[in-house]
């Protein structure tokens, strides 16, 4: 199991990743590189299969491997989120998100 630690750090080895209303894409904050919501549901799925995501107090998203940590900004997560609650079939490509957007009383 890894451990994973809030930080407001701004590491080289730290991705955080956010969402674009206007554009309704994700996008990484240095690159701005653009990502769907199936790709992001597809990579946060294989993350949570093979190692621990947390949601934070703030709704945020964690995963850490190694040294590398990724975060999903509270916007991120929300619009993540709905997007998986309102398709069913992601809901079934994607079964390791079921814990992670599950509702805070399903916990």
């Amino acid at each position: 199991m890894h451990t994973i630690v809030y930080s407001t750090s701004s590491s080289p080895h730290t991705v955080t990743i956010d969402y674009n209303q206007a554009r309704r894409l994700f996008h990484s904050e240095r690159e701005h590189y653009p990502f769907s919501a199936e790709c992001m549901l597809r990579m946060l799925n294989a993350w949570a299969r093979l190692h621990r995501v947390q949601q934070t107090v703030v709704g945020r998203l964690h995963i850490a491997v190694g040294e590398v940590t990724c975060i999903l900004t509270q916007q991120a997560t929300i619009a993540l989120c709905h997007c998986y609650r309102s398709r069913r079939e992601w809901q079934i490509e994607f079964p390791f998100l079921n814990d992670v957007f599950a509702p805070s009383g399903d916990r």
